[in-house]
């Protein structure tokens, strides 16, 4: 291993003349020093998507930033996920030793006669090392550096765990990056229920996300797709029967955006409760697993009576909180009648006085001290409520009065 990367260093680094042959042994033997003495950094976490839940673990909604990412067990994936990526981005993937020396021999060439970094010649490894560790400068220090943590990269990993890796972070648009967030970007579903087609048109989103949006361009994608159709069938890993029959198939996507979903008032207030608790990049990018109290089964049957009771658009606006009283579980919230209109949350943050509302408390408290609901109890307008329990901010006593003064 450290021959081959020796020579692929060789390649990127020194001119193929008389001179650079001459000096090719140096460099020989730094390569492989280097491979040697290399090692590879802990991979960074990276941001991962936070998902809300109701209290029986159905999702309600999802949080992040500008990447959307959720890590998957390789094992989760289906076999022509994998396969199409392999098949249409590094054929060679399962036989060389993290780098490709033709390849980058090749790639060399070109930026020699450039004078820089012009084509790459990078496998899936070196591609997932771009990612991760190096970034894309575009130097020949830092595809010599790529090239070496590829070559140590694929001596500690197995084929499947840096397969895994990869895509788990490679790109493939509207902020997605790995496979379980495109699957649910694009078809609304989990990576483990991708089909062979989807996975061809994933695998050849890689490349340019952009310019084969099966969303945007779905012209551009189906050609791609069938690219890589084309590439699984010649390299065995599909009939080319089955490659020529989903060919012919038109590109389907369904978008779906899990951050909008049921009880958006409700899912504000928990992102507020979050952000509060943890701060806004743990929330956000921390890849968070929050099960809630709401039920939505009550959810339903809330929003469902506020409609019902305010059906027309000039009815006032309305809230509901619906809570366990032995717990203090919030079963159900409506913050407003329309969350795409108004994102202001009535419940939570109208801070409106309860009203009449305590009537209720005060009557159930009377009647817990077994005082006769036929009693009469004289009403003023005002009173001054002097237990210290009730102190306002200024310390005094607590004036409350009717409104109007009405008796």
């Amino acid at each position: 291993m450290a021959g081959v990367l020796a020579t692929c260093v060789v390649a990127v680094v020194l001119p193929l003349t008389a001179v650079g042959a001459l000096a090719a042994k140096v460099v020989v033997g730094r390569a492989a020093s280097a491979l040697d003495q290399t090692k590879i950094p802990a991979a960074p976490p990276g941001p991962q998507t936070t998902y809300i839940l109701d209290r029986n673990g159905k999702l309600m909604t999802t949080l992040h930033g500008p990447v959307n990412r959720t890590v998957v067990q390789f094992a989760q994936i289906p076999a022509p996920m994998p396969e199409a990526a392999v098949a249409i981005e590094d054929r060679n993937f399962y036989h060389e030793g993290g780098i490709d020396p033709k390849a980058i021999l090749r790639a060399a060439l070109v930026d020699l006669s450039h004078g820089g970094v012009v084509q790459g010649g990078s496998t899936i490894t070196q591609q997932y090392v771009k990612l991760v560790y190096t970034g894309s400068e575009q130097t020949i220090a830092r595809k010599v550096r790529e090239a070496i943590l590829a070559a140590k990269l694929n001596q500690q990993l197995t084929k499947d765990e840096i397969l895994g890796r990869y895509l788990n972070t490679v790109y493939f648009g509207h902020g997605a990056y790995g496979v379980e967030a495109a699957a649910e970007t694009y078809w609304g579903e989990d990576a483990r229920h991708l089909t062979l087609l989807q996975s061809a048109t994933l695998a050849g989103l890689i490349q340019a996300p952009s310019m084969f949006d099966p969303v945007a361009h779905r012209a551009a994608s189906r050609a791609r797709r069938n690219v890589v159709l084309a590439d699984m069938a010649q390299q065995g890993y599909v009939p080319p029967a089955t490659a020529n029959r989903l060919a012919a198939l038109p590109v389907r996507v369904h978008p779906s955006d899990p951050s909008v979903g049921p009880a958006p008032y409700f899912t504000q207030y928990v992102s507020q409760v979050l952000q509060r608790r943890f701060g806004y990049q743990r929330t956000f990018e921390g890849g968070l697993h929050v099960t809630t109290t709401l039920d939505l089964a009550d959810q339903r049957a809330a929003e469902h009576a506020v409609a019902t009771h305010l059906p027309s658009p000039t009815d006032p606006s309305a809230a509901l909180v619906a809570i366990d009283p032995s717990t203090g579980a919030i079963r159900a919230m409506v913050g407003g009648r329309n969350y795409d209109k108004v994102k202001f949350n009535l419940a939570t943050e109208a801070h409106r006085q309860t009203g009449s509302a305590a009537k209720l408390f005060t009557l159930a408290t009377a009647m817990e001290q077994h005082i006769s609901l036929n009693s009469t109890w004289n009403g003023p307008p005002q009173i001054s409520i002097t237990d210290p329990r009730c102190h306002g901010p200024s310390g005094g006593p607590w004036q409350v009065a009717n409104s109007a003064d009405e008796s």
